[in-house]
């Protein structure tokens, strides 16, 4: 994919803010508005029906499943993770429909809530639009156990929603009888630098790449970040320094902060930079708290600096990746992260993780 056809799907990625200020009270916020499926507290199965409480919830349930639409995503995203919770009932069956053009099928199992996780790959394009790598998916996980794994999927799916194949596109799900869904998580990753293998279930050199949003997050608690900031929204815990939750967006936010020794407060940008200097230098720029309390006021400035020697340039891009996933969906940065690591071995990073 081009820089700028890039730029362009992540600009375009999630919906407008008023739209999700109003969608995210329910859990249709990630889907197209659809009135063949409602929200419910709870659904069980029984005698091949669907039983719903009549109050809204958390899950979302088809009505009647033999006219209706499919549930289609709003954001339409490149490389993905999917997570969800299904319910079928006995003889009843779904397809996701990945990107809306590569199918996965579901079954019933025992009428119980079954657990789904995907990573998938899609397609890639040269300028002139021309297909060079297929679509892949790289790992498909029901209820704990790997059924499919670098799957090459070089043809729309019989059924799908699109019937051309693009760099983008949204999640979609037929229900084809009974159905229920759950817990969905729809975002996006990063998996450019994964080579497909030459045939499907072979090996890729995925092996030989570290995940940089994983390796953030075990930076980030190795060298005690996690001792003195809170990461989950609207945290009510006490905690030295601010929490970290939301301030590494998707579009870099203004911070104020507290800068040089005479106390002036300036307005800067959470972005990399600051975060460099947040770590190396954290005594140039404190931040001031944004609620509770003391808000307006500084934090105390007893963070320490992180020399080279303690955490390298490298680690702190990783925590940076890592911290930009600590958002709402559409602020978020990629839940997976290779794309750092063009000319850096396992063997190097490997000795640069170890050198603190």
């Amino acid at each position: 994919m081009s820089t700028q056809f890039n730029k362009f799907l992540f600009g375009c990625l999630f919906f407008l803010s008023a739209q999700i200020s109003l969608a995210q009270e329910t859990p249709f916020w990630q889907f197209q508005e659809n009135i063949s499926w409602v929200t419910t507290e709870t659904a069980s199965v029984a005698n091949k029906n669907l039983l719903l409480a009549d109050k809204p919830g958390n899950i979302i349930a088809i009505k009647d499943w033999q006219s209706a639409k499919p549930l289609v995503a709003r954001a339409y995203i490149g490389d993905a993770i999917l997570e969800m919770d299904f319910l079928l009932a006995e003889s009843s069956s779904a397809t996701v429909f990945l990107e809306g053009r590569y199918a996965i099928e579901l079954k019933d199992n025992t009428s119980e809530w079954q657990r789904l996780q995907v990573k998938y790959r899609v397609p890639r394009f040269d300028d002139a639009r021309n297909k060079t790598e297929n679509a892949m998916i790289l790992e498909l996980v029901i209820n704990g156990e790997q059924t499919s794994y670098n799957k090459i999927v070089d043809a729309v799916s019989p059924g799908a929603l699109m019937h051309w194949e693009d760099a983008a596109g949204p999640l979609a799900i037929k229900a084809n009888g009974v159905f229920a869904l759950r817990n969905v998580k729809f975002l996006p990753a990063d998996f450019s630098n994964i080579k497909l293998p030459e045939k499907s279930g072979e090996p890729s050199n995925e092996q030989t790449l570290i995940d940089f949003v994983e390796l953030g997050k075990e930076t980030f608690d190795s060298v005690g970040c996690n001792a003195c900031h809170l990461i989950e929204k609207n945290s009510a815990g006490a905690s030295t320094g601010p929490n970290l939750y939301g301030l590494f967006k998707r579009e870099p936010r203004n911070r104020q902060v507290v800068e040089g020794g005479e106390g002036h407060k300036v307005t800067i940008k959470a972005n990399r930079p600051y975060l460099h200097m947040s770590l190396r230098e954290p005594a140039e720029q404190i931040a001031i708290r944004e609620s509770g309390e003391k808000i307006g006021e500084a934090y105390l400035p007893i963070m320490p600096a992180f020399t080279k020697d303690t955490l390298s340039d490298i680690q702190i891009d990783a925590i940076g990746d890592y911290l930009a996933t600590l958002n709402e969906p559409w602020d978020q940065g990629r839940l997976s992260n290779y794309s750092r690591l063009k000319a850096i071995n396992l063997m190097i990073l490997l000795l640069i993780v170890c050198n603190y």
